[in-house]
């Protein structure tokens, strides 16, 4: 796919050949199926995923939108992968900074997937965990919590592998809450590899949001995988590897 092809070019540092090759893929699809048509929107997403590990923020939201301004009409791949260029121009948005568009577009995201999956469904939560992650950037803890809780009790109920980057997200929207006690009590009733991929996860937050909340969300968790995996375990010893570089970071 060229896709596939043009992120090769990128992973050789051939940056300006990857980007021409997604913008023959777009003008060819273009000239096949049409401005606005399904495959339209798929190649202005691919496009958009390039664009954005270029470093071309602003160019790839433009791509994002397009993609996820084609109405799928009844379609129900088209439909599903509507949903997911909408979630990814949230995304993207927010990281961009331009959080008022982000909020828009990630509830209507969120909207449009309970419409789509229903409440049940495991497709429902992977709109709502993004919203989630925008609400607590923004101090909104008040709707964070409801719609990160919700995002965990859908992945745990669907039993999927998901629920450990919500449950790392859920952790620092409650310590920002200011709530005392553990923040990983869940972890009693999980299986030892998702506790293994709740450790990775938080891990993977190092750098985002507020640091002071991110060092007492560390703290707990590594007395939680003593407790639970062991003091020797590479999880621990990798959690509390981070939590001591946090500190340095910090001047503690």
């Amino acid at each position: 796919m060229p896709i596939e092809v043009a992120f090769a070019l990128l992973r050789e540092g051939r940056v300006v050949e990857a980007e021409e090759l997604m913008a023959r893929e777009v003008k060819a699809v273009t000239k096949k199926h049409g401005r606005g048509s399904t495959a339209w929107a798929a190649a202005q997403c691919d496009l958009g995923s390039l664009l954005l590990n270029c470093d071309r923020m602003g160019r790839a939201i433009e791509c994002f939108r397009d993609a996820a301004s084609v109405a799928p009409g009844q379609d129900y791949e088209a439909a599903r992968d509507q949903l997911s260029y909408r979630m990814n121009l949230g995304m993207v948005l927010r990281m961009a900074g331009r959080l008022d568009e982000a909020e828009t577009e990630l509830r209507r995201g969120a909207e449009d997937r309970l419409a789509f999956y229903g409440r049940e469904h495991a497709g429902y939560a992977f709109g709502l965990e993004p919203l989630a992650e925008l609400l607590l950037q923004r101090g909104n803890l008040r709707e964070a919590r409801p719609v990160i809780d919700e995002t965990v009790a859908n992945f745990w109920r669907n039993g999927h592998e998901r629920v450990a980057t919500a449950l790392a997200l859920r952790a620092e929207i409650v310590r920002a809450e200011g709530a005392e006690g553990s923040l990983f009590g869940d972890l009693a009733q999980l299986p030892d590899h998702v506790v293994e991929q709740v450790c990775a996860s938080v891990l993977n937050r190092a750098g985002h949001g507020d640091q002071t909340i991110y060092q007492a969300v560390l703290a707990d968790l590594v007395a939680v995988l003593e407790a639970r995996l062991g003091p020797d375990h590479q999880a621990t010893l990798n959690a509390l590897s981070q939590l001591a570089n946090t500190g340095r970071e910090r001047g503690d």
